[in-house]
C-alpha cells in the first residue's frame, strides 16, 4: 500500500533528489506516524484492504468468465450462421441458376452463369423439391450422438436402412461375386432390355411374389384354404409356395420384362414412348395392327383429343395423379417426355380414387387445356402409406381402358407391408395389379417395381417394368440404351431374387423390423398429440402439423419447415412438395437405424 511505501522510504529521504517525490514521501510518512498512534484503525484498514483485494479478484474472475463465455457463444453462433448460409446457398443454387438466363438467352439477374445451355438444359434447371437439397446437406453434416450431436437428421428420404446388415451379409458371399463377374456376357453388349437370365429371374420373382402371392411372406391357414378353394376357379389363385420356375414362366413371360437403372428411368421411358408432345410425328413402317392390334395408331387412340387443321393434337398430354403424391414424379414425366402432371383430390384418400373422382379429374384436365393420357397410381401409396384394395385397381383399369388411357401402377413398396394387429385392416389384403387383373394387363396397364425400397438397395439402381404391350417392349429395346442397368448388377439381382430361402427369411425379418419402427414412431406421435394417417405399408408416416401454422397457407408451411430445419436440425418432406392442397402436412420417414 502507499502508506507502507512511505514508511519504508522515509529513512532514505536524503537520497531522493526529485522534489515532487520528496514531498510525496514526507506526506505519506506523516500519515504513517498518525496511523501508528491508532493501532486499532490500522488493523481495520488492513482488513478493509484485504476485502477490497478479494472483491477485485472475484470481479476479475467473473468478468473473465463472462468474456470467455461470450467469445464461445459468438464463435458457436458464427459457425451456425455459416452452416445456415451454406444450406441457403445450396437450397437456392438451382433456382438461381434457372433465373440467371431467360428462355431467350437474355440475362435476368446480375449473376453471371458459368456456361450456356439450350432450352432443354434450362428446363432441366427446374429446382428439385426443397427436401432434396436438405437431404444432400444432411449427408454432408449428419447427426451422430457422440461425434456430431448438432448435425442434421434426414427424415425426408424414403430409404430403408433397417435391413442393410442382412442384405450385406448375403451379397458379400463369394458365390455372389463369382456369379457377377465370371460370366463373359457381363463384359459384352447385350439386349438393352436386360440380360436373358436376369429377365427370367425377375419374371419368376414377379410370378411368385406378385401374381400368386397376396403381399404376405407367410399366409395364414385360412388364406391357404381360400387359395385352395379358388384354385379351381382361376389358374392364378394357386398357393404360391408350390410354384416352380417352369410354371412361373408360363404365366409371366420374360419377354414382357424390361430392366433399367431404377424405377425413375422406367417411368421416364414410359411417358416418353407412350405420350405425345402435340406435334405430328412421321408414320413409321409399323402397321396399324402392330400399334395395339386394334387397327388404329397411337395418335388415333386419343379419342377425346382436339386436332387442328393438319391433324396435330392441339392439347398437351397430361397424367392424372391423386394428391398427395411422390414429389419426384413431376420430373420423371415432364423433364424429358414433356408430360404435364395433373394432380387431383379424391373424396376418400384411404380407399383411393373412385370412377367418380377420376371422371371429375378428367373433365377438369380437359377444361385446363390438357389431354389426359395417363393415370399414375402408387400402391402402396406414397406418402400416405395406405393400400388400395383390388376393387379400386380393377375399377381404375376398366375406367382407363374405356378412354384409351394408360394405367401405370407403381408398386415399389409392394413387399414393405406392415404386420397389423387383430381388429385392424388386414395388411395382407394388398394385391398387385397382376393379381387384381388376373394377369390380363393388355396394352394399357403397366407395372413398375424396383429393389430400391423393398430390398433397401437404392444405390444398385435396378428398376423393373412388366408390360404386355409388345410394341412398347420393342421401343424400349432401342431407347433403353440410355438407361440400361449394369450387367454385373443384373447378375447379382438375378441370383438374389431366385434364392427363395433367403427371400422368405428376408421378407419376414423386414416386416418385423419395419412394423416395430412404425409403432415406435406412431406411439411417440400420439404422446405428442400429433395427428397422422395410419399407414399399412411403406417406411413413412404422413403427419399433420397444421396446428402450428398461424395461417393455413403454403407460405407458413414453408416457414415452419425452415424453422424445423434451422432449430431442430430435422429435415422433413413438406406437403407442398407433394402437391397436397392442405397446408401443414409432412411426410416423416422412419426406417433408419
Amino acid at each position: 500500500s502507499a502508506s507502507d511505501s512511505g514508511h519504508i522510504l522515509a529513512p532514505h529521504i536524503d537520497r531522493v533528489h526529485h522534489p515532487r517525490i520528496r514531498a510525496r514521501i514526507v506526506r505519506t510518512g506523516s500519515s504513517c506516524t498518525s496511523s501508528n498512534a491508532m493501532p486499532s484503525n490500522r488493523s481495520g484498514s488492513s482488513s478493509s484492504g484485504r476485502e477490497r483485494s478479494d472483491f477485485i479478484l472475484s470481479s476479475l474472475l467473473f468478468v473473465s468468465t463472462v468474456w470467455w463465455g461470450w467469445r464461445r457463444s459468438r464463435a458457436e453462433l458464427r459457425r451456425k450462421q455459416e452452416k445456415q448460409e451454406r444450406r441457403r446457398q445450396w437450397r437456392v443454387a438451382d433456382s438461381n441458376s434457372a433465373e440467371r438466363w431467360s428462355g431467350q438467352g437474355e440475362k435476368t439477374t446480375s449473376l453471371q452463369p458459368c456456361g450456356r445451355v439450350g432450352t432443354r438444359g434450362l428446363a432441366a434447371l427446374c429446382p428439385p423439391p426443397a427436401h432434396h437439397a436438405g437431404f444432400i446437406y444432411c449427408m454432408q453434416d449428419p447427426c451422430h450422438p457422440t461425434f456430431n450431436p448438432s448435425g442434421y437428421i434426414a427424415l425426408c428420404m424414403a430409404e430403408n436402412k433397417l435391413m442393410i446388415d442382412v442384405l450385406t451379409e448375403r451379397l458379400a458371399q463369394a458365390t455372389t461375386a463369382i456369379t457377377a463377374f465370371s460370366d463373359v456376357s457381363v463384359y459384352s453388349y447385350n439386349s438393352f432390355l436386360g440380360l436373358a437370365i436376369a429377365r427370367q429371374a425377375v419374371a419368376y420373382f414377379l410370378a411368385k411374389r406378385f401374381l400368386f402371392s397376396n403381399g404376405s411372406s407367410h399366409p395364414s391357414q385360412q388364406q391357404q384354404q381360400q387359395q385352395q378353394q379358388q384354385q379351381q376357379q382361376s389358374p392364378h389363385q394357386q398357393q404360391w409356395q408350390d410354384i416352380t420356375p417352369e410354371q412361373a414362366l408360363e404365366h409371366v413371360s420374360p419377354d414382357h420384362v424390361c430392366l433399367a437403372a431404377g424405377a425413375s428411368a422406367i417411368l421416364n421411358a414410359l411417358f416418353f414412348l407412350l405420350g405425345s408432345d402435340g406435334s405430328k410425328h412421321a408414320r413409321n413402317k409399323h402397321s396399324d395392327e402392330d400399334n395395339g392390334g386394334d387397327g388404329t395408331d397411337d395418335d388415333d387412340n386419343d379419342a377425346d383429343a382436339e386436332t387442328d387443321f393438319d391433324g396435330r393434337s392441339s392439347l398437351q398430354d397430361a397424367c392424372l395423379i391423386p394428391t398427395p403424391y411422390y414429389a419426384a414424379f413431376d420430373n420423371a414425366m415432364s423433364m424429358v417426355a414433356g408430360i404435364e402432371p395433373f394432380g387431383f383430390s379424391v373424396v376418400d384418400r384411404t380407399n383411393g380414387p373412385t370412377p367418380s373422382d377420376l371422371g371429375h379429374a378428367f373433365n377438369k384436365a380437359k377444361q385446363h387445356g390438357y389431354n389426359p393420357k395417363f393415370l399414375l397410381l402408387t400402391n402402396p401409396n406414397n406418402p400416405l402409406g395406405v393400400v388400395y384394395r383390388a376393387q379400386t385397381i380393377q375399377n381404375a383399369a376398366e375406367w382407363c381402358r374405356k378412354r384409351n388411357m394408360h394405367l401405370i401402377m407403381d408398386e415399389c413398396y409392394a413387399l414393405s407391408v406392415h404386420r397389423q394387429e387383430q381388429g385392424t385392416r388386414n395388411a395382407t389384403a394388398f394385391r398387385s395389379v397382376l393379381h387384381a387383373l388376373d394377369n390380363n394387363l393388355g396394352n394399357h396397364v403397366h407395372m413398375v417395381w424396383s429393389i430400391s425400397k423393398d430390398f433397401g438397395a437404392s444405390g444398385l439402381r435396378l428398376g423393373v417394368l412388366y408390360t404386355q404391350n409388345e410394341l412398347l417392349i420393342r421401343c424400349l429395346a432401342n431407347m433403353n440404351i440410355f438407361s440400361g442397368a449394369s450387367a454385373p448388377i443384373q447378375m447379382v439381382v438375378s441370383e438374389l431374387l431366385t434364392d427363395d430361402d433367403f427371400v422368405d427369411r428376408y421378407l419376414m425379418e423386414h416386416q418385423l423390423r419395419l412394423t416395430r419402427m412404425y409403432r415406435i414412431c406412431v406411439n411417440k406421435l400420439r404422446d405428442m398429440v400429433v395427428p397422422f394417417v395410419a399407414a399399412e405399408a411403406g417406411m413413412f408416416v404422413y403427419i399433420d402439423l397444421s396446428v402450428l401454422l398461424p395461417k393455413r397457407t403454403v407460405e407458413w408451411e414453408r416457414k415452419l419447415a425452415q424453422l424445423i430445419e434451422d432449430h431442430a436440425h430435422v429435415v422433413l418432406t413438406s406437403g407442398d412438395c407433394q402437391h397436397d392442397e392442405r397446408p401443414g402436412m409432412f411426410r416423416l420417414c422412419y426406417a433408419w437405424n
